[in-house]
């Protein structure tokens, strides 16, 4: 047998998958963690712990099932833009995650960096974009910034463990502006030496579906893997879901519901116009995805369950079933516009399409009448209003979104599926095929390695008898109202937000 290993590591969780040489599923295997939040706005993970702990518990169980002779390839994708400032293999503190945002007033000084470079970007500057980051490191930490030598993303730092080689791929340099030059396709020495770097701290540059390096004695003795299999770059986990899903037909979008939200649109055009941003295409030359969508989506579940749904994870628990079902069960009785409440699902401050990290989450509408069950229900819609206004910002430079094809762990939802049909007025195509950013990232493996020839082989095995969710034109109409309202807050609301952001920051 041939076979595949691909793993991700998320932001709740870390995923693992062995696939065989026909794309089927052989095992798969998955263990929850937990964010350290220190203080509001912050977002950080236990690298050694979470990442790598958790990379070598996966492996060890998927092995309980294949041999790990029989594997060809391994390959991890994991959650971006990350900052793990390390000497070698070993971090100096816990990981800076994507949703933190710390990083604000550094945004205005890269801004001011990219003029001062004369540098044309693609993407907009947020506490996504990794320099801020580096920017409040080395203010707030600088002994630590100038003892690194190495600054990982999530998936490079396991690929290093693996491999002992220190490589990122071309597909997630988007949030490395403006110390990636996208017109040179490398590193800016310049930029570099101003925020001072010498460009050895920085990975060397390949695709995500090349070979980065081989496993090496110590990993095959940590992991239980074989010494030598090959092991592919690979990417962040929205570039290996979205492979996963196989949505590259002209007009169709691809949505993730994920711990954040991913609305990706294949093109030729490299410049994003408004507040989108965009990937090169992890396979396909010359190409590229413009992306958008919420930095909190289905991470706003678990909060919810974490919180206030104790007696469903009770209940859950007793009969073997999903505590998310039992809220979705519930918050179905409930009517469109959950009966007057309203959220703004900006819990993690807000990327797309306002680009606001001092942005905060909303319930509005609260009165002694609703229940918890509304409230969730009011997350779930808060979350499809927000899709719906990036899909308007896509349509509205001249793009033509025809249908979605959907997935990640929000998408077993039928009535989060559903709800998002009704406000945005798009079908959806969910396969019923396993996707997910593990089995990308065994997809990728296998293009590294030649087991796989082609990805219009891919899409037409996921898309394959997909699911289809309709949009229901009475429930469109319903929400047609709600959502004007919706859009219509954050402009009101935008300057108590950030004095309330203020406040609890300098109450801490």
């Amino acid at each position: 047998m041939q076979l595949l290993l691909g793993a991700e590591i998320g932001t709740q969780g870390i995923r693992g998958v062995v696939v065989d040489e026909n794309l089927e599923v052989v095992a798969r295997q998955s263990f929850e963690h937990n964010l350290v939040e220190l203080q509001p706005g912050w977002a950080e993970h236990d690298t050694d712990q979470v990442w790598w702990r958790g990379f070598k518990s996966v492996v060890k169980e998927l092995l309980r099932t294949v041999s790990a002779k029989d594997i060809r390839c391994i390959s991890c994708s994991g959650i971006y833009p990350c900052l793990l400032p390390a000497i070698g293999a070993s971090p100096l503190r816990r990981a800076i995650l994507y949703n933190d945002t710390r990083a604000v007033s550094e945004i205005g000084e890269v801004q001011a960096l990219t003029e001062r470079l004369k540098t044309q970007t693609r993407n907009s500057f947020s506490t996504q974009s990794v320099v801020p980051k580096m920017l409040w490191l080395k203010k707030n930490e600088n002994e630590l910034y100038r003892k690194a030598d190495r600054f990982f993303t999530s998936n490079n730092y396991i690929t290093y463990k693996l491999t002992n080689r220190y490589v990122l791929d071309y597909a997630q340099t988007m949030h490395y502006e403006p110390l990636y030059c996208f017109a040179e396709k490398g590193w800016s020495e310049e930029c570099a030496r101003l925020i001072g770097l010498n460009l050895k701290n920085l990975p060397a540059l390949l695709k995500p579906i090349e070979v980065a390096g081989h496993i090496t004695e110590e990993a095959a003795l940590e992991c239980g893997l074989q010494e030598g299999t090959p092991v592919a770059v690979s990417s962040s986990d929205a570039v290996a879901e979205i492979l996963s899903m196989g949505g590259e037909k002209e007009g169709r979008v691809s949505l993730l519901y994920g711990s954040s939200g991913v609305i990706s649109l294949t093109t030729d055009n490299e410049f994003p116009p408004g507040s989108l941003s965009v990937i090169p295409h992890p396979v396909l030359k010359d190409r590229f995805w413009w992306t958008s969508g919420p930095t909190a989506a289905a991470i706003l579940t678990k909060w919810f369950r974490d919180n206030f749904a104790g007696s469903e994870i009770e209940l859950a628990s007793s009969r073997g079933i999903s505590s998310y079902e039992l809220l979705s069960a519930g918050a179905e009785s409930i009517s469109e516009g959950s009966e007057g409440l309203i959220v703004l699902p900006y819990f993690s401050g807000e990327r797309h399409p306002i680009i606001d990290p001092q942005a905060r989450g909303v319930f509005l509408g609260l009165t002694t009448y609703h229940t918890r069950l509304h409230m969730y229900r009011a997350l779930l819609e808060g979350v499809a209003y927000s899709f719906r206004q990036s899909l308007e910002e896509i349509t509205g430079h001249g793009k033509e979104v025809k249908d979605i094809v959907s997935g990640g762990g929000g998408a077993k939802s039928r009535l989060w599926v559903q709800i998002v049909s009704d406000v945005t007025g798009y079908d959806q195509l969910v396969p019923l095929r396993a996707t997910g950013a593990d089995i990308g990232s065994a997809y990728m493996a296998g293009l590294a390695v030649g087991l796989i020839d082609s990805i219009w082989d891919l899409q037409k095995k996921v898309l394959d008898g997909a699911q289809e969710t309709t949009c229901q034109p009475g429930a469109n109409s319903t929400y047609q109202k709600f959502y004007e309202l919706y859009k219509g807050l954050y402009p009101k609301m935008k300057a108590d937000m950030h004095r309330l952001a203020e406040l609890g920051n300098a109450n801490r």
